[in-house]
C-alpha cells in the first residue's frame, strides 16, 4: 500500500481501472456548471459561433473517427 501512494503521481504507477471505471461512473459524464455557463454566455450573445470553425470541427473529428478505407 505504501508503495502505490509513493507511486500514485508517476506516469509509470500502476492504475486500478476498477477503482477508476467507479469513480468516472459516479460522477456525471457533463459538467453540468461548463454547460450552464455557455448557455447564458449564448443567450446573452457573448459566446462566438463561427460557423465555418465549427464545419471544420466536425470534418476533422470525421476523419479521425473513419477507418482508413472510409477517407477517400
Amino acid at each position: 500500500m505504501r508503495a502505490e501512494r509513493a507511486s500514485a503521481g508517476r506516469a509509470d504507477a500502476p492504475v486500478d481501472t476498477r477503482r477508476a471505471a467507479r469513480e468516472m461512473a459516479a460522477r456525471p459524464p457533463v459538467d453540468a456548471d461548463r454547460v450552464a455557463e455557455i448557455r447564458r454566455a449564448l443567450e446573452e450573445g457573448r459566446f462566438p459561433i463561427t460557423p465555418a470553425r465549427i464545419a471544420d470541427r466536425l470534418i476533422a473529428a470525421k476523419m479521425l473517427w473513419a477507418k482508413p478505407d472510409e477517407q477517400d
